[in-house]
């Protein structure tokens, strides 16, 4: 639920349409937690820090 606020905090604070976020491959439940929420995967590591790249696009 916090995380839902977040994003609509965000949005709406920063006239944005699209958040990016990345986590460790290993973080399972961050996976989950973010999957479930409507973050898609976005099949790509960030270079900077090997981690995983999502995004949410606000509807």
């Amino acid at each position: 639920m916090a995380m839902i606020k977040l994003i609509d905090l965000v949005s709406k604070e920063y006239c944005v349409n699209v958040i990016y976020l990345s986590i460790t491959e290993e973080n399972r439940t961050a996976y989950s937690l973010y999957k479930s929420i409507g973050f898609e995967s976005m099949n790509e590591i960030d270079p900077n820090n090997g981690e995983l790249l999502f995004k949410f696009t606000i509807k």
